[in-house]
């Protein structure tokens, strides 16, 4: 199952974030360096505190309120951060004054969301939403990313897991840009991505892996992300979702996996093909600027009964991986449809690296 209609967001150089916003079919990029960084920009940014003000219709439960936090943990960072800040302050202001204008439950609005995507409700259908857990790693990211993501899934995510190493895929050393105690981290925390959304920040070192392959290094720090989610409660009925910084299916497509019924996310899986991935337009600027030769298939979600850590060790069995036979991608002849898996009813569990 792709999200087509809506689709996630892709990574195509380090300054540009691609997005699609809401129950649109817009998808919008932020570059702070890029031409297309216009008045118009901003006023879309304005625009969507107006959007989910005007679509919520049901009483404002307490825990949904303003959050003036946020304003108040960006002035320390903003002194930090080079060149022009004003779209950033009208992106954190919006996020302030949001509220989860969508979590109330409609049975008939739902039924509608599910066709979009060509799927039906749950039967019988749900009574609250299925929790979704997200994780990415994080470094140098440009706030724009971290607050258009962070807007994008306001008040959807249980649980979001950060994970930030001492050194760059290449093993230059680096500082911790979000260690205790500072502003960047508080910022993080401060509620931008809602007011019941747990924000947690793990910090990876590993001195032994990087001079041998720095897409390994970067697969392995993502095993945190699951041991992450494992301590905050994470249950084999909830999901899953892996991404960068600057990646999120659609808010719509989220409410969607939380509420439809989809192949992936029925129990007893075999976990074989267990991915929801996304298939995503990349867009650099603005959604005038489409990058026509260029897709995406990222961020990556999967029901919880098929993470490793989370899911049924014993019912699913360990396979050779590349790393010390433990850690890192599968070892050839392992993949789900590889040689040496073709008569295993139950695929083993997936790990960080498996997830991308």
């Amino acid at each position: 199952m792709r999200d087509e209609n809506h689709g996630g967001v892709g990574i195509f150089k380090r300054t540009t974030i691609f997005l699609a916003f809401l129950c649109t079919l817009v998808v919008l990029s932020v570059s702070p360096l890029t031409q297309c960084n216009s008045n118009a920009l901003l006023g879309y940014y304005k625009s969507l505190g107006s959007f989910q003000n005007a679509h919520s219709n049901i009483e404002t439960p307490p825990y949904m309120s303003k959050n003036n936090n946020i304003m108040a943990h960006f002035q320390p960072v903003r002194k930090r951060i080079l060149g022009e800040t004003g779209s950033l302050e009208v992106l954190l202001e919006t996020l302030a004054n949001m509220t989860v204008f969508d979590e109330h439950i409609d049975l008939n609005q739902e039924e509608e969301r599910c066709k979009r995507y060509g799927m039906k409700l749950s039967d019988p259908p749900p009574r609250t939403r299925r929790r979704i857990f997200r994780g990415n790693l994080i470094a140098d990211d440009s706030w724009h990313n971290i607050a258009i993501t962070a807007m994008e899934g306001f008040g959807v995510y249980e649980h979001v897991s950060f994970v930030e190493s001492n050194r760059t895929q290449s093993y230059v050393p680096r500082g911790f840009r979000f260690s205790q105690g500072s502003d960047e981290l508080k910022l993080l925390q401060s509620g931008m991505f809602g007011p019941n959304t747990e924000i947690t920040m793990d910090y990876y070192i590993d001195e032994n892996i990087g001079e041998k392959d720095g897409l390994l290094y970067e697969s392995i720090q993502r095993d945190s992300i699951m041991k992450s989610w494992k301590a905050m409660g994470m249950t084999r009925e909830d999901i899953g979702l892996v991404a960068d910084a600057d990646e999120s299916f659609s808010r719509d497509y989220l409410r969607a996996v939380q509420i439809c019924d989809l192949p992936q996310l029925r129990p007893n899986q075999s976990c074989r093909h267990p991915k929801i991935l996304a298939w995503a337009l990349v867009f650099e600027g603005s959604p005038n600027c489409l990058v026509e030769e260029r897709r995406w298939y990222h961020p990556d979600l999967m029901l919880g009964e098929c993470v490793e850590g989370i899911g049924d060790e014993k019912k699913h069995p360990q396979v050779p991986r590349v790393y010390n036979g433990t850690r890192g991608h599968r070892q050839e002849g392992y993949e789900p449809d590889g040689a040496n898996m073709k008569n295993v009813s139950f695929y083993p569990l997936w790990n960080g690296a498996d997830y991308r």
